[in-house]
């Protein structure tokens, strides 16, 4: 979607759904597991929570590719599974909000 601001600047966003599965694949067979039943005990949930709340704490910059990104707000609802936020992200003197 594109679009022009009252100052007439250019402004792009874009919205994206994403389906998360994890699978193992061996010998021809494929298994897929629940996100809360993971291999040795492992809750994709909870991994997601401490990935999201290690960038609040501090961003990750890569300067070779010089971007950056980090968490500014987290919202977790452990009862209903639901984690909100806002991810800033961007290339050198370009900044970018993902919510």
């Amino acid at each position: 979607m594109i679009f022009y601001s009252e100052e007439k600047y250019l402004v792009r966003f874009f919205i994206s759904s994403h389906t998360v599965r994890v699978v193992k694949r061996e010998n021809g067979k494929k298994q897929i597991y629940k996100l809360d039943k993971l291999p040795n005990q492992q809750d994709l949930f909870d991994i997601l929570e401490n990935f999201l709340n290690d960038l609040n704490q501090s961003p990750v910059v890569d300067n070779r590719k010089q971007n950056t990104i980090q968490v500014n707000q987290i919202d977790v609802n452990k009862n209903k599974r639901i984690i909100t936020g806002v991810v800033d992200s961007g290339l050198y003197g370009i900044n970018s909000k993902l919510v």
